[in-house]
Order: C-alpha cells, then structure tokens, then sequence
C-alpha cells in the first residue's frame, strides 16, 4: 500500500513539473553567450570562427557588433570599453570543422559586415515567451533570469498579444519566440522554425 501511494506521488510529481530536469540546465546551455569573429564572406553567406566544439549548431543567431563610443574613466582617463550595439545579425547554417556558415537575417540600413567583425550569439536578441498552459510563469521566470542577455518582454504583455494558436508573430521582429504548451517548450527563430525543442509533446502551429 505504502509502495503504490509513494508511486503515485512520484508519478503526479513528473506530470505536475514536465520541465523540473531541464529547464534550468539545459535550456540556458544551448542559449548561453559565445563570443567569435567574422572571418570572410563567403557565397552569399559568412564565415564565421566558430564550430561544434564550442557548442554551435544550425539555426544559432549571432549578433555582429558595432562599437560606439568608447568609456572613459573619469579619473584615470583609461579606456574602460565602448559603447557597443548589433549592426546585424547572423544566423548558422552550416557547422563545419573550424568554422560555420551564416547567413544574414538582418541588417540596420547603412551597416556593413567585415572580416574581423566581432559576433556574440543571442547577444541582445528580443525574446517572447508565449504560455499556452496557464502555468508557465515560473519558467517564464527562470529563464529570464538564467539568459539576461536575452531582452525578455514582461510575462503578463506577451501573454496579452500572443495569438491564440502558435502562428508567426505580425511584427517579425529578428528575436525568439518560446513557446510553452505544459509538457513541451519550442524556441523558433525569426522564421518562426524550431531551433531547439524540450519535452515531450508538440505546440500546434496555425497554418
């Protein structure tokens, strides 16, 4: 008796928290920051310095940096940094050895990307989270803490303007979308296609 009661807690624990083994480990380490440089152009896409062994896959973002205005210390006049933001933004589309293939998926007007150009992956990259079970907020919570590079919007607003069915978002921004249904967490990138995928059942896309 006391075996089958101590089976059943375990089992409506599992139900109750589909994500508890995953979300804090294995959702940040695919979307922590790596930083790398731009190294020629190559067939329409870019070359860039980095490769599976340091964790890129297909469907990776990276921001190509823009440095601004450098820092100056007040009192001992040394440089400190620089200002710095995201001229484009690229996205992976082939892992060789040594280096991956990326191709652009935006750009602000006037920006140019060169050889040497620094690149930071998920750096600043807008990110949603749309909770279709109720009870993603905890989650919402933890990842948000977890990726602060990410600009995360407040839980309450993306919930307001999600749609209600997964479908791509009216404004395409360059960004993420997580999307939580109770039992499954997909990130789709700006094409609204599925880069990373946690869980068990699937989100319904509208068509």
């Amino acid at each position: 008796m006391k075996r089958t009661l101590l089976l059943t807690i375990i089992l409506l624990l599992a139900l109750c928290s589909p994500l508890l083994a995953i979300k804090g480990a294995e959702v940040s380490k695919d979307f922590q920051p790596l930083s790398g440089y731009v190294v020629s152009p190559m067939q329409g896409e870019f070359l860039i310095d980095l490769d599976a062994s340091q964790g890129v896959a297909a469907g990776d973002l990276f921001a190509v940096i823009r440095a601004g205005e450098k820092i100056v210390h007040p009192v001992t006049k040394k440089v400190v940094g620089a200002v710095e933001g995201a001229k484009a933004y690229l996205q992976v589309t082939r892992v060789q050895s040594g280096y991956s293939y990326a191709r652009v998926v935006g750009m602000i007007d006037g920006a140019k990307i060169e050889a040497g150009d620094v690149v930071r992956r998920y750096q600043n990259l807008p990110a949603r989270f749309w909770d279709y079970s109720g009870r993603g907020e905890g989650l919402f919570a933890e990842l948000k803490t977890s990726l602060p590079h990410l600009e995360w919007g407040e839980y309450a607003a993306d919930q307001r303007f999600r749609p209600a069915a997964p479908a791509p978002p009216a404004d395409q921004l360059v960004g993420l979308t997580f999307i939580y249904d109770g039992s499954r967490l997909e990130v789709r990138d700006p094409y609204f296609q599925v880069i990373r995928n946690y869980g068990t059942a699937s989100a319904t896309v509208a068509g």
